[in-house]
């Protein structure tokens, strides 16, 4: 896969969480206007590009910029997610950690040591909006600003409401809601109706991504397939049509088996159980063995460690549940010193490996189950 498939993946998932900041009860509220997909109907950019623009509208909560909406622009470069986004304002706004052109300056986004990979820009639009109402001189952009709002917060908040009332977008689409409510309670919970509603229409949507999964998974029982597994246990049990997880249930748990095909493990079978959450596919299951295993990706507990079901690391969307089998059958027959949960066991399998080898078999012989 090329960074740049690689760089649109991360967008497109990114870009679909930005979306959801319009409901009601998002954590902050974003109004969403343009990316790289909008011309697109998939999720691959038309072009190799130097650059990525993001754009939508922020509502801040305080006092004074809350009076207005402002449009900002995230820049993204092919090295995100890397490397941070660039952020500036298209609205002017007076503030100190916002330069004349714009420019947003906060640690997180201006300090390569504060930035973590696995930044999300939903997490960048809460730094945003958070340090629009709470400013931080520290990181002033403006030195004369940052000195007004700490040393005569009554003129600062003259221009800085001055320059909302001039140049400032307009909340209208919030406002209304709000008025609303304020008049008609009885809409107000017509409203609430629908977003339940449509968080309904998630679970159902996550249903059927399971569903769908679960049936590959079944064919994995055939004889000829690589790997193989047998599912044992699903939430679709009792039911053969895609309406069977709960809406209220927060963990969904596949427990099956897997059959190794190296030396040792392939002398048994090990039972494993997958822990998926309603934010999946998005994010990926936990793994755990439910069958003791000497191996150095797994834990005591049973968790198995490897770099496809890290959040921030390899996982997509687009990986399913039988890719998750792969990677494990895959990753117990060829270890993965890397991502060892235990640091003894990592040691002897890379220096002592027919210690490692007698004790692991000792493990099949006495915990593994029949392979028939």
């Amino acid at each position: 896969m090329t960074s740049t498939s690689k760089l649109d993946k991360a967008l497109w998932t990114n870009i679909t969480r930005l979306k959801l900041l319009t409901k009601l009860d998002a954590p902050v509220k974003f109004i969403f206007e343009r990316s790289p997909f909008d011309d697109e109907q998939d999720e691959e950019c038309p072009t190799v590009r130097d650059e990525y623009l993001i754009i939508g509208k922020i509502l801040p909560e305080s006092d004074i910029f809350k009076q207005g909406a402002f449009q900002i622009e995230m820049k993204l470069i092919p090295t995100y997610p890397i490397q941070p986004p660039e952020v500036r304002f298209i609205t002017p706004i007076y503030h100190p950690n916002i330069a004349e052109d714009g420019k947003f300056c906060y640690q997180l986004l201006n300090n390569a040591s504060k930035w973590k990979e696995g930044t999300t820009l939903v997490e960048v639009v809460k730094t945003i909006v958070k340090h629009v109402d709470n400013p931080d001189a520290d990181y002033a952009a403006n030195y004369e600003i940052g000195k007004e709002y700490m040393e005569n917060r009554p003129e600062f908040n003259r221009k800085a409401l001055e320059m909302v009332k001039k140049h400032a977008l307009p909340r209208n689409a919030f406002r209304i809601l709000l008025f609303v409510y304020q008049q008609n309670r009885h809409t107000f919970l017509f409203l609430a109706i629908l977003a339940s509603t449509e968080k309904q229409m998630a679970t159902v949507q996550l249903n059927k991504e399971l569903y769908n999964n679960i049936t590959r998974l079944k064919l994995l029982n055939a004889t000829n397939s690589d790997p193989k597994f047998v599912l044992e246990k699903s939430p679709f049990d009792e039911d053969n049509v895609e309406a069977a997880a709960s809406a209220n249930t927060k963990e969904i748990f596949i427990t099956g088996r897997i059959f190794p095909e190296s030396e040792i493990f392939r002398e048994g079978a090990f039972q494993i159980e997958m822990k998926v959450t309603p934010s999946f596919p998005f994010d990926p299951p936990e793994v755990r063995f439910l069958t003791k295993i000497y191996h150095p990706n797994v834990a005591e507990d049973g968790k198995f460690c490897h770099e496809l079901l890290k959040k921030h690391a390899k996982w997509t969307n687009k990986a399913s549940l039988v890719d998750v089998v792969k990677a494990v059958v895959q990753h117990i027959d060829k270890p993965d010193i890397d991502y060892s949960l235990s640091l003894q066991l990592g040691r002897e399998y890379m220096e002592n490996r027919p210690e490692f080898n007698r004790k692991a078999l000792e493990y099949v012989k006495k915990h593994a189950l029949p392979r028939s």
